[in-house]
């Protein structure tokens, strides 16, 4: 798997992710809701919030998967790093 790939998971998994309830605990003045109007968590970000769920649908259809992960913990479970890869050489053209 890719370093940045592996250093993004390492972020979402250890809520590092610059979302709006990280940047107000450290003193951003901004929002800390989602343009959808949920509240801007890592979590939300990633399964709850409307346009990432649109992705899913596309990441589903793409690789033809019979489910996808709808929380960190499900996608702590996955054990299939393939997925990535094919992701990766779909896009290279």
């Amino acid at each position: 798997m890719p370093l940045k790939i592996k250093f993004f998971l390492w972020q979402v998994f250890n809520n590092k992710v610059q979302v709006g309830v990280n940047l107000i605990k450290k003193g951003w003045k901004g929002k800390k809701t989602c343009v959808c109007g949920g509240l801007e968590s890592i979590e939300h970000m990633s399964f709850h919030c409307n346009m990432e769920n649109f992705v899913w649908g596309i990441i589903k259809e793409l690789f033809q998967l019979s489910c996808v992960p709808s929380s960190l913990s499900d996608l702590s479970m996955i054990d299939n790093p393939n997925i990535c890869y094919r992701f990766m050489a779909l896009n290279k053209n």
